[in-house]
């Protein structure tokens, strides 16, 4: 196919169609060149122009290499003369349906008097910087942030000007899809465009820890964004792969110091976050750093690298720390919930007879112990349909207990189903209102989107299983597979490059009594199920005892 050349932006010299979609390549110069004159060709300045119309809204969509002008002289060489660009408030309509927004970019327009000021800001932590008087008599000039929409991280950016982007990278025929999801709500008016700020997270950089109930500790973001197996720490020179590390909280509390560990079968680190000012000419800025105790040597290392000290890279990377009331902190960013949620329905929690079973031991081990939570729920799951149940337990895990199922033709499945069991073992020998019972599994269930945080991430589900039971092979251990085996398992890993990935999330406590279910525990679940459903939409399922 030859290279399309054109003589002005207002001109469509050529079109390549594919599919329903149509890619349309122009420049902004008038050009006289060969063919054959590749070298020159590269030379000079090209724009490129993706346009998509949406006949059944009445919507062009046009994104440029550029960002010079409206694209009002192409859109009406493409659309006719009387194309109207959607602008002003109405174009904040795009936010609509994104969870969890936190703004990074917020520009205002403010009319005083006869005066007209533009107000900028950038960061994690506009939106405390923008006062209720600012908000009422300002009008949205430029909004950008991140959350999730439909299961997926999203990033959307609007100007009242009629542009609108996303930091996505995706073929043309997602660009579309994106198009027309983006028009549905441009042509929403039940959207009220003012309410755009009003759900969106704060940011609030903090000088001491909160004073609530921590619950679970997790990766960067930084290593969900990438495959296992490139990361690995190492620590006093012994080093381990990501899938045999753990990192957890350590003695958590409500008021003593924040403590995480990273920490393998064999070795084990414990740091601590402190916070800090420190002073640059004449301003004071709030800090943090992450201190190792005990002399000890922890580095995260990055494929081949020789290693970052664990110190230097939580500070520009920093693990994320949950609470019981849903809140999250990065470093020194403490991000709290705006709204608040009505307890878990007691209807929706499952219960198991746990006759037989010591209720206060969690793992069955490599001897299988048959009176632990963990082999009580295996049994459970083996008198149902599932191609594969594998005990994940030990450091390192994504869940106690996995099980995967097949949607549709198993030769060809619509769907791969997987199903992550985390089970915890009571405090106290008979069921209660204990809420302590329920932190540690719930802050291990809302871990458990890392797992999908990404489509290379669905598929490394399966390479994560298949490198824990190599790994238990080699040592000369007990299979980890309860129904399966590795050529199954495989082979459903070569599926999931191609099938949908969907995963489900359960908790198994049987030192929660459903009949006696208290707020603060019932609460904890709501909390829990809220961050599944609004960020990945995982579903959330809860095991306990009558």
């Amino acid at each position: 196919m030859g290279i399309p050349i054109v003589e002005s932006c207002e001109q469509v010299h050529h079109t390549i169609n594919h599919e329903k979609h149509t890619l349309i390549v122009v420049t902004a110069r008038r050009v006289a060149l060969s063919w054959t004159d590749v070298e020159t060709l590269y030379s000079w300045n090209w724009e490129l122009y993706v346009v998509s119309w949406s006949p059944e809204q009445n919507l062009l969509f046009i994104n440029g290499s550029t960002n010079a002008g409206d694209y009002k002289a192409l859109g009406q060489a493409i659309a006719g003369n009387d194309v109207e660009l959607i602008r002003g408030q109405d174009v904040f309509r795009t936010f609509a349906g994104v969870n969890r927004l936190r703004l990074q970019n917020v520009g205002l327009t403010e009319q005083l008097g006869r005066n007209v000021r533009y107000t900028g800001r950038m960061g994690s932590d506009v939106e405390p910087a923008l006062s209720p008087a600012q908000r009422q008599r300002a009008r949205k000039s430029v909004l950008s942030g991140t959350g999730y929409e439909n299961g997926e991280t999203s990033t959307v950016g609007a100007s009242r000007k009629g542009r609108i982007w996303s930091h996505q990278r995706t073929r043309v025929d997602q660009f579309v899809e994106w198009c027309k999801l983006i028009g549905a709500k441009l042509l929403d008016t039940s959207i009220n465009p003012d309410e755009v700020l009003e759900g969106t997270l704060e940011a609030k950089t903090i000088l001491e820890r909160p004073r609530i109930m921590p619950i679970a500790v997790d990766w960067p973001e930084e290593i969900y964004t990438t495959p296992e197996a490139i990361w690995s720490a190492s620590i006093d020179g012994v080093e381990s792969p990501l899938n045999e590390l753990e990192i957890e909280l350590v003695n958590p509390s409500v008021d003593r110091a924040l403590r995480i560990a990273v920490a393998s079968e064999k070795e084990r680190a414990e740091l601590q976050l402190e916070f800090f000012e420190e002073r640059e000419g004449e301003s004071v800025i709030p800090n943090y750093r992450f201190s190792v105790l005990a002399d000890k040597q922890v580095k995260i290392h990055h494929g081949s690298s020789q290693g970052e000290n664990v110190e230097s890279f939580f500070h520009y990377d920093p693990p994320v720390i949950w609470f019981a009331d849903g809140s999250s902190l990065e470093g020194n960013q403490h991000v709290p919930l705006k709204s608040t949620h009505p307890p878990y329905e007691t209807a929706k929690i499952q219960v198991l007879d746990w006759k037989g079973v010591n209720i206060r031991k969690e793992s069955q081990g490599r001897t299988k112990d048959q009176t632990s939570i963990q082999a009580r729920i295996i049994r459970e799951l083996k008198n149902r349909d599932y191609s594969i149940i594998f005990d994940d337990d030990d450091s390192g895990e994504a869940a106690d207990v996995v099980a995967i199922s097949l949607g549709g033709e198993p030769s060809a499945p619509s769907s791969i189903d997987v199903e992550f069991y985390h089970c915890k073992y009571s405090s106290e020998d008979t069921p209660g209102q204990r809420v302590q019972d329920l932190y540690e599994v719930c802050g291990q269930a809302q871990k458990s989107i890392g797992w999908i945080s990404s489509p290379q991430k669905k598929s490394d589900i399966f390479t994560h299983l298949l490198r824990r039971e190599a790994k238990r092979q080699d040592e000369g251990g007990p299979s980890r597979f309860e129904v399966g085996d590795w050529e199954l398992l495989q082979t459903i890993s070569e599926m999931s490059h191609l099938s949908v990935v969907k995963l489900s999330i359960y908790i198994v406590q049987p030192g929660v009594s459903k009949a006696q279910a208290s707020r603060d525990q019932l609460l904890l679940l709501a909390v829990t199920e809220t961050y599944l459903l609004e960020t990945r939409q995982a579903p959330f399922g809860v095991i306990t005892s009558q």
